[in-house]
């Protein structure tokens, strides 16, 4: 199992965007697909010996949410993704989405995210899956920007 954590600031008060983060799990699909496209990328990148795109479907990412919560002043939605590759090249994600305000006009959206497979515990594994929550959570700053 490998765990990561990442976030990223936003100029949006915690007031504006925690309500945006507790919509249905749908809205995150897209940004999860090109998450995990990242990922294969960047593991076709430190494997370039290997075929990893071969002969696989389109690619596929199915998000689901858990329990919304809160956590010493942050909103914890945790989120789960399973993707259309084997999960041994590109293992499931376990995460909690986590905002937490940064005064009146900022926001901290951090990911922390184990990938839940016992085998992906190598360097590179965990270089890709850092990639690719850098990836989502790029694109969901992004998102929540232009929504304001």
């Amino acid at each position: 199992m490998v765990f990561a954590r990442d976030f990223i600031e936003i100029p949006q008060p915690f007031e504006a965007v925690a309500p945006r983060l507790v919509r249905d799990a749908t809205w995150f699909e897209p940004i999860a697909r090109d998450a995990v496209e990242e990922v294969v990328a960047t593991m076709g990148e430190l494997y370039p010996d290997q075929s990893v795109h071969g002969g696989l479907a389109p690619l596929t990412v199915r998000c689901t949410r858990g329990p919304i919560r809160l956590r010493g002043g942050a909103l914890v939605v945790p989120l789960s993704w399973e993707t259309s590759p084997p999960t041994a090249l590109v293992p499931s994600m376990d995460c909690d989405l986590e905002v937490v305000p940064l005064g009146a006009a900022r926001s901290q959206i951090a990911l922390n995210a184990n990938n839940g497979a016992p085998g992906h515990r190598d360097v590179a594994t965990r270089r890709a899956m850092e990639s690719g929550l850098r990836a989502f959570l790029r694109q969901l700053a992004a998102q929540l920007e232009v929504a304001s």
